[in-house]
């Protein structure tokens, strides 16, 4: 048996699976706190908070998060919806985790509204039933796809 942050798992012993997690804030430091607290408390947290929030709700989101391991906030840019501030601040996030040469064997992208609907046992459970697959979609932008208008 292995027992890890996780939980107790039978089989060969195992490192656990360690998710670094990469979310895009804009706002409701509260529900950001709760989504941050649902994730383990051994996995890398990083935070892009979009510049152009109020700094009084960034304020707020770096103290409710402050005593929080393994988490930093990035260099922040202005994000509007569909547009290229968004990828600046996923750049931010991914590069500052590769600069904290932390170990991560997945990473994920989340927004500050998201929230985890499994566990985080049966997360970490699934990634290593499946070590060394990706799980992400790719596709020609010139050919129709699941997400196409059909036209």
């Amino acid at each position: 048996m292995l027992s890890t942050t996780y939980g107790t798992v039978t089989g060969p012993a195992r490192v656990p699976v360690t998710v670094a997690y990469l979310i895009l804030a804009h706002g409701n430091p509260e529900q950001l706190a709760r989504l941050v607290a649902a994730l383990p408390a051994n996995s890398p947290v990083l935070i892009h908070f979009d510049l152009r929030a109020d700094a009084a709700l960034y304020e707020r989101a770096v103290k409710l998060l402050s005593n929080r391991p393994r988490l930093q906030f990035v260099k922040r840019h202005k994000c509007w919806w569909g547009a290229f501030g968004i990828v600046r601040g996923t750049i931010s996030l991914i590069q500052a985790l590769i600069a904290t040469d932390m170990h991560f064997d997945y990473a994920t992208l989340l927004s500050g509204s998201d929230y985890p609907i499994k566990s985080n046992y049966e997360i970490a459970m699934f990634l290593d039933r499946n070590r060394g697959r990706e799980f992400i979609e790719s596709f020609l932008l010139t050919v129709q796809n699941r997400w196409s208008d059909g036209a």
